[in-house]
């Protein structure tokens, strides 16, 4: 009698197993069709983003700005979900991505223009400034030195190709205020 009992009990611990094996199977089944569904649909042209839209920076830079923004939709996070998903793309990637390609581009702000394009708005560098290495050679107003555009901070961000008479009347100008 006690055979019977332990071999139903054991019976009963190995049909308890099986059970949890399987219920914790079909988890994991269900989870990776889950993820797997998720990932399919991220691809989906619908809500793919396929243009970026710059405003607000100088015509030079704006075709770069543009690829850059581009190439941070590429790939997928994880090897799983699409990059150029327009509910989870990185406006961090795609903002620093523009910030990186002029010293002169101050601020950027990015957001989604409808399910397929990007808006980036440029704000560019003001300049404060005018740093010249060199004082002018004020007897010879033809000449011409490379100065450079400083913004506030006085970061020095683009080059600037001063007059000497420009430069002559500015100072001029200043130093009677």
């Amino acid at each position: 009698s006690s055979d019977v009992c332990s071999s139903d009990l054991a019976s009963f611990r190995n049909k308890r197993r099986a059970q949890a094996f399987v219920r914790v199977s079909g988890t994991i089944v269900l989870v990776a069709l889950i993820i797997w569904g998720l990932a399919a649909l991220s691809s989906v042209s619908f809500v793919t983003i396929q243009s970026v839209f710059v405003s607000g920076a100088d015509p030079d830079i704006t075709p770069l700005i543009q690829s850059a923004a581009l190439s941070t939709l590429e790939g997928k996070y994880m090897g799983l979900f699409s990059h150029a998903n327009a509910f989870i793309y990185s406006r961090d990637a795609v903002r620093e991505a523009a910030r990186a390609i002029s010293p002169r581009i101050d601020t950027v702000n990015v957001h989604l223009d409808g399910l397929k394009q990007i808006a980036v708005l440029i704000k560019q560098k003001v300049p404060a400034a005018t740093v010249c290495p060199m004082f002018p050679d004020l007897d010879n107003l033809d000449a011409t030195s490379t100065c450079f555009l400083a913004d506030s901070t006085g970061f020095m961000f683009a080059t600037s190709s001063t007059e000497a008479s420009d430069r002559k009347s500015t100072r001029l100008n200043s130093s009677h205020v």
